[in-house]
């Protein structure tokens, strides 16, 4: 990896001064949904980063596999990669409600585009159901902090389109609030390096791609 080197370590002083470790809820995302949903004149433009953010619950950042393939000879047998990804192009997230239904009627709205605009946009013109979904990490403060030795990394969902949202579960027993959970596809995802700057948690400038999944 870029920058770093990994060392290893097998005395206890060595494993007391070892880094911070990585803790699941310190993240932050930004969804940029198509024009159409989103945008500037999109039907649900009011639907702020700020917004999504607060009510995205969890992300599950999709895990690699490689495909391999077998070589026989006589009594051996060897692998290798056969270079096509064997990982599913897709990612979930839970949602909570908001009480407007808006980020909601976003996803839904999202979901839905490819069966209200007609076959010829879903084959040829896929940038018009497409946009971007990212995750960034932040530290205690809810800030993305950069500095020369915190490589600060985001994971980027290019191509990403809504192809499912969950039930929307209404229950006069139930006073909880609710959640559901979206799927997205992908094309491909890229780990960004996002460089020795201090940015907003919704800031992807400067960044270095360093490590991609799926664009093979």
């Amino acid at each position: 990896m870029k920058g770093r080197k990994l060392k290893m370590t097998n005395t206890l002083d060595g494993i007391y001064k070892l880094g911070g470790d990585a803790l699941a809820n310190m993240w932050e995302a930004k969804i940029t949904p198509p024009d159409a949903i989103g945008g500037t004149s999109g039907k649900f433009s009011g639907v702020k980063e700020a917004t999504v953010t607060g009510r995205i619950q969890n992300v599950t950042i999709p895990a690699i596999q490689q495909t391999p393939y077998s070589i026989h000879h006589k009594t051996g047998e060897v692998t290798r990669a056969s270079g096509k990804h064997g990982t599913a192009k897709e990612f979930t997230f839970d949602i909570r409600i908001d009480r407007d239904f808006e980020l909601y009627g976003m996803m839904y709205a999202w979901g839905d585009l490819p069966n209200g605009v007609g076959n010829d946009m879903y084959f040829n013109d896929p940038k018009k159901y497409t946009g971007q979904f990212a995750v960034y990490r932040v530290n205690k403060d809810l800030e993305v902090m950069n500095g020369k030795k915190d490589f600060n990394k985001s994971w980027t969902f290019h191509n990403a389109w809504v192809s499912n949202v969950g039930e929307l579960p209404l229950d006069y027993t139930n006073g909880e609030p609710i959640t559901l959970t979206v799927t997205v596809q992908f094309s491909h995802m890229v780990i960004d390096n996002l460089g020795a700057k201090k940015a907003s948690s919704g800031n992807n400038n400067g960044g270095e791609a360093s490590e991609t999944q799926g664009s093979s």
